[in-house]
Parts: C-alpha cells; sequence; structure tokens
C-alpha cells in the first residue's frame, strides 16, 4: 500500500473542509526515516527539543537500537 493512495493523516474531514494540507512529498520507506523526521523537526522546531528536561525518562533512539 503506498503511503501516498491512503494518508494516516486525511486532509479533509468527514464534512469535506479541508483542515490540512501535505506540502512536500518525501519519498516511499521500508522502514520509517527516524534520523530524516528528527533532522527535519530539529530544523521546523529548533527550541521545542532544547526545552526537554533531564528528569524524562528513556531514550528512544538508543532503546530501539538496543532491541534489534
Amino acid at each position: 500500500m503506498l503511503w501516498n493512495a491512503y494518508p494516516l493523516f486525511h486532509e479533509y474531514d468527514r464534512a469535506g473542509h479541508r483542515h490540512m494540507e501535505y506540502v512536500r512529498e518525501l519519498g516511499h520507506y521500508a522502514d520509517v526515516p527516524y534520523e530524516t523526521i528528527v533532522a527535519a523537526f530539529r530544523q521546523a522546531h529548533p527550541r521545542w527539543l532544547a526545552h526537554r528536561t533531564v528528569a524524562a525518562a528513556g531514550d528512544f533512539a538508543s532503546e530501539a537500537a538496543a532491541a534489534d
């Protein structure tokens, strides 16, 4: 199934009103492109990740790598 053929997040609500837009096609991936997503998020929202607290438990990337 192609992601652009059946998107997870639909552009229109049930009433037919547009509530979002896909502005850039990033291609097809065999797995979630984690590094690409994080890099894009850091570029678009640079201060958001800076506000993470030390008390936040876990590190998703490290835990995912250890599970392989």
